[in-house]
């Protein structure tokens, strides 16, 4: 399932964070660490977040292994 951001309990922001190690946000380093020579305005993790849904297992209680990316908020309505 497709869950927003905006909607993620506490453990799914964490997985989120861990699995997705290159986001472009000030907390994860950029733009000081920059490993894909990006040139976007760095934002927070808590937008990056919100702007963002992620696939998870249809129960909720880890991210679903067939999608490594995630998509706009807006394809989760």
């Amino acid at each position: 399932m497709l869950v927003k951001g905006e909607n993620l309990t506490l453990a799914q922001t964490q997985m989120v964070k861990n699995a997705f190690v290159h986001r472009l946000t000030i907390e994860n380093g950029y733009p000081e660490k920059n490993p894909c020579n990006a040139t976007c305005k760095a934002i927070s993790d808590k937008q990056w977040i919100k702007e963002h849904a992620f696939h998870f297992i249809k129960d909720g209680s880890r991210l679903t292994f067939n999608h490594k990316h995630c998509e706009p908020s807006f394809m989760a309505d």
